[in-house]
């Protein structure tokens, strides 16, 4: 502090839009938590509920990150009003101060979450969802390859593991890394033995007729096809 105060009040005026960090970044914690990503799972299940879960806490997430600025910036105004009408000296230079740094950690903090994790989430998820509302979703035939783990859409959303991720080979030879949802109660039969030429495969493995998503590679239906 530049000086020295004569009311302990105008210092608690000056020093309070730095407390405001701790609301603003409890709002994004919040939004962060498992039980509002809960809420926003809301037994959604289908590939387009999950993806349309996603999307609305990403917007969760922005609402949390504006209303934080909001905060601090709500704050400082009124502690600078009631300066103001106190008729309160040489505070000014330091209740910028205190107004400019939570303002510098809320949104460096939050810009990198939300450039890093929410933006893209919610584009792709759009792109998703898009996708399944036109029926233009990419059709692939694939041979399942061993092993599955339970999981949920890549990033920081995911209340719950409510997908198997897969690991399959399509027609091309391409590996990729898919997604189905528990709704479908789907679980591939015989898998691709790595040992077998990809010729041997393709006549004795059954292959599977999947619809999926460009982003997420989600699949939205599965069908076994002819070995």
């Amino acid at each position: 502090m530049s000086q020295p105060y004569s009311r302990r009040s105008d210092l608690f005026l000056v020093i309070s839009p730095f407390f405001s960090i701790f609301p603003a970044l409890l709002l994004v914690l919040g939004a962060l938590s498992d039980p509002v990503q809960r809420w926003c799972q809301a037994g959604r299940s289908t590939a387009y509920g999950i993806l349309g879960a996603a999307r609305i806490w990403c917007f969760l997430m922005l609402g949390a990150a504006a209303l934080g600025l909001a905060v601090i910036l709500l704050i400082t105004v009124l502690a600078a009003r009631a300066l103001k009408k106190r008729r309160a000296s040489g505070v000014w230079k330091d209740l910028f101060k205190m107004a400019v740094l939570p303002l510098v950690i809320h949104v460096g903090l939050c810009g990198l979450m939300l450039n890093s994790e929410v933006l893209p989430l919610l584009g792709k998820t759009g792109a998703d969802m898009k996708q399944i509302e036109s029926s233009q979703t990419a059709e692939r035939e694939v041979w399942f390859l061993p092993g599955s783990m339970a999981a949920h859409l890549p990033g920081y959303f995911g209340p719950e593991k409510n997908l198997t991720q897969y690991q399959v080979r399509d027609a091309g030879g391409e590996t990729l890394t898919v997604y189905v949802p528990a709704e479908l109660s789907f679980e591939p039969g015989e898998t691709w033995q790595s040992s077998q030429t990809p010729e041997w495969n393709r006549e004795n493995i059954p292959g599977y007729r999947l619809s999926l998503t460009d982003e997420f590679h989600l699949a939205v239906t599965v069908g076994e096809t002819a070995p």
